[in-house]
């Protein structure tokens, strides 16, 4: 047999090969490629969508977090506020002549800076559901040097005191307004700095840690 015709042979072998392929390799079903295109879209589509919502309900909690450390910050801050006005009340109820006026003014005042510390300190109120209320807070708060709370309840025990003593000892010398005056010019108001102060250091790490 010449070369030629083993060349023929092989040709012939070949194309039998191919033809049987075609016949016993069965078509991809399409249908079923469709689906599966599908189905991985549609997979994606959906990590996509909790991608989405796990995000959205971390910027939620971010904003939330900020709101209320916002919150805690200023209502704080309006704690050394309201001494200061107490002790302006304090000393109009001493020389002024409508003592009625001034006596209702340092008791709404007083029950003001009273809720407002109530919330502040209080580990189960609505302002501290967030965590504001942490352990630095916590010991400025209850713990010595500091004291801030027992500090703050003679001040307000002095303010009520003073706004419920009979005109003829509303004067120059009264313990009351000695406490009040004590507490606005230092010890208190500059422990009530000192809180917002950490109140602040404690929303900014909270900021950044999110």
């Amino acid at each position: 047999m010449t070369d030629h015709d083993k060349d023929i042979q092989t040709a012939e072998a070949y194309q039998k090969a191919i033809a049987f392929y075609d016949t016993h390799t069965p078509l991809p079903d399409k249908k079923s490629f469709t689906e599966k295109i599908i189905a991985r879209y549609t997979f994606a589509l959906v990590v996509i969508g909790m991608l989405l919502v796990i995000s959205f309900m971390a910027l939620i909690f971010t904003v939330n977090t900020y709101e209320t450390s916002a919150e805690v910050i200023n209502i704080s801050g309006r704690q050394r506020m309201l001494t200061q006005r107490i002790a302006k009340l304090a000393l109009n109820l001493l020389h002024e002549a409508d003592k009625e006026k001034y006596r209702k003014s340092i008791l709404e005042a007083a029950e003001l800076m009273e809720k407002s510390h109530d919330e502040l300190t209080d580990s189960e109120s609505k302002l501290n559901r967030g965590g504001s209320l942490t352990p630095a807070v916590m010991r400025l708060y209850f713990k010595a040097p500091g004291n801030i709370d027992k500090h703050v309840r003679a001040f307000l025990t002095a303010a009520k005191s003073l706004a419920a003593e009979p005109v003829d000892k509303l004067v120059r010398g009264n313990t009351h307004m000695e406490a009040i005056e004590a507490g606005a010019q230092s010890e208190l108001y500059k422990s009530l700095d000192f809180v917002v102060r950490q109140y602040q250091i404690d929303s900014e790490s909270e900021v950044a840690r999110l």
